[in-house]
């Protein structure tokens, strides 16, 4: 144990005699504010310790006129609390430090039944705010969600299993959510049972109490709904079992219970003529009753009425990753440029950007594609503004706007608007950047040379070993190993050879120096030229702390040389070496 626990730390804590040790009680700092006189000095409590306390605090009588009793007094709760939850990474240590200090302070059982819940996946990752990949219940709503929705898909996995979040299975939990809602109306104006189904009640109570095995309850209330019981019976049971599943199925159902007049007698006509075999009538009525927000089941029993349950309309169509774009890449050419530009909180900039882009348009068939990469200052709500104010002003520009959830990265950010491009150039301009003149002639020019795959204005240069990559202002000569990300323009047909950008660069930096040498290695060349352009402030970088600056970085530093440090032939100094 020793041997393995050393191994995957940075250094070892020299002040403990075992591996397995944990601190109950820590020395305070000099300089720290939460800290408590002790017999050994100035300190505060450990972290497993804090838990105990608590738990043996508020959960039993252990403490009494501010003093712990490790013996029970005078009463029944004891020293054992009955439930204990938690997540599943919290088993080892905190939870087995948390018993192993509790029992031997009391010598009683501390916890009766342990209740570890299983992460929240996203796509197949881990909920957390390092994978930029964490929803709130106001993102579900935004959606166009009912948020009870979430609840019917956490009830659809046990809590002990881990539950992959994807905007697919909530739809698909939606569409059961509903289905359940419209039967639930059509129950709801039955006369109300003195009985439920027992049999059912007996089968979902087991079912609960079997380690809350909500996935079989759920099943058990599917079978409910599917029997042949008297709806009424069936409404009485379902609003038992909704004590549990919380999915507020008692409002829905006397919600749907105040049916308008108007829609009664729509019912009766359509019997009516349904019972005059007037078919063509009855399917006019049906047809009114849906467009007042029922609709009429028939059955052996008889009409039943039920409420259309639909999803309230989003917002804004979002994305959550890029493989939920269409590629376009396949299709021909419908523009002669397409300019995409990636906005993550970076209104301002966009916003020059944009402008100094359709001030320098001239008479150029241009597609501009404005992503939202999960932006919170409103960078959404201007694109789409601006895409409307583009295409009554300018017969030649389209705009397309395209809005991501959350920030998925640099890179597939970038790869949703390359996704959706059908200019003949594609060219990727970053939102630090303003355009000060025509760059569309020098751009055409540049990539008319089919040699050339990659064009910019900025560039760098790198050493034989791949270690350090400097500026360089080489102009008009085929002389760098990689195009600055400032701006970035090359074929649309040449991304079926290339292919996307690689999608672990979630920072922005080297992610041009991949692109760049993702066209070396097909054999491409890379050109800078002189273009009007200034760049300003990058708010990415200026925004971002220096500790994570330097880790961010050097993250997609090594992922580069990951993929090229076999390939320093593609380097020009070892090409010139040869």
């Amino acid at each position: 144990m020793d041997k393995l626990l050393e191994a995957v730390r940075v250094s070892t804590e020299t002040d403990k005699k075992d591996s397995v040790d944990f601190a109950l009680w820590k020395s305070a700092e000099k300089d720290r504010t939460m800290k408590w006189d002790s017999p050994w000095g100035e300190g505060f409590p450990g972290w497993h310790i804090e838990c105990s306390a608590m738990a043996l605090k508020h959960l039993t009588n252990a403490f009494k006129g501010g003093k712990f009793y490790p013996e029970p007094l005078d009463s029944p709760v004891g020293r054992t609390i009955d439930i204990h939850t938690g997540g599943e990474d919290n088993v080892f240590p905190h939870h087995e430090a948390e018993i192993a200090q509790s029992e031997a302070v009391t010598g009683k059982t501390f916890v009766n039944f342990w209740i570890h819940a299983g992460f929240l996946l996203v796509d197949g990752k881990k909920m957390a705010r390092r994978e930029g990949n964490v929803y709130t219940i106001s993102d579900i709503v935004k959606h166009g969600f009912n948020p009870l929705a979430f609840r019917y898909l956490a009830l659809t996995v046990h809590y002990r299993s881990r539950l992959n979040f994807t905007w697919k299975s909530l739809d698909a939990a939606e569409n059961a959510l509903n289905n359940l809602y419209r039967e639930i109306t059509g129950y709801a104006t039955s006369s109300e049972a003195k009985i439920g189904c027992a049999e059912y009640e007996q089968r979902f109570e087991k079912a609960v109490n079997d380690d809350m095995g909500m996935p079989s309850a759920l099943s058990i209330t599917q079978e409910l709904i599917d029997s042949d019981y008297p709806t009424s019976a069936k409404l009485r049971t379902l609003f038992k079992f909704d004590r549990v599943l919380g999915l507020d199925l008692e409002k829905v159902a006397h919600e749907a219970a105040k049916v308008p007049h108007e829609v009664t007698d729509l019912v009766g006509d359509r019997e009516k003529a349904r019972s005059s075999r007037d078919f063509a009538t009855a399917d006019k009525f049906r047809k009114q009753i849906r467009e007042e927000g029922y609709e009429v089941v028939d059955t052996k029993q008889g009409s039943r009425l039920k409420k259309v349950v639909e999803r309230a309309p989003a917002a804004r169509k979002f994305i959550s990753s890029s493989a939920d774009v269409e590629s376009l890449l396949e299709k021909s050419d419908k523009y002669e440029f397409s300019v995409v530009i990636l906005a993550h909180d970076s209104l301002h900039e966009s916003k020059r950007l944009t402008e100094s882009v359709l001030k320098n348009v001239n008479d150029y068939k241009v597609e501009i594609i404005l992503v939202d990469n999960g932006s919170i200052d409103g960078s959404g709500d201007w694109a789409e503004a601006k895409k409307t104010e583009i295409e009554s002003k300018f017969e030649n520009v389209r705009a397309k706007v395209l809005c991501i959830d959350r920030n998925i990265g640099a890179a597939a950010g970038l790869n949703v608007g390359l996704k959706q491009a059908q200019g003949k150039y594609i060219v990727i301009i970053d939102s630090s950047v303003e355009v000060k003149g025509y760059i569309w002639p020098a751009v055409a020019k540049a990539l008319g040379d089919e040699a050339v795959g990659l064009v910019g204005k900025w560039g760098v240069v790198g050493d034989q070993q791949m270690h350090h990559f400097h500026a360089s202002t080489d102009l008009g000569q085929v002389g760098v190993d990689a195009i600055e990300g400032y701006i970035l323009a090359f074929r649309r047909e040449d991304l079926k050879k290339i292919g996307f950008l690689d999608e672990k660069f979630r920072f922005y930096r080297h992610l041009d120096l991949d692109f760049s040498f993702e066209f070396k290695d097909k054999g491409l060349t890379l050109k800078l030229i002189d273009l009007p352009l200034i760049r300003h402030e990058h708010i990415e970088w200026e925004r971002t702390s220096p500790a994570e600056r330097e880790n961010l970085s050097k993250r997609n530093f090594y992922h580069f040389l990951e993929k090229w440090r076999d390939r320093k032939e593609l380097l020009l100094i070892n090409k010139n070496n040869l």
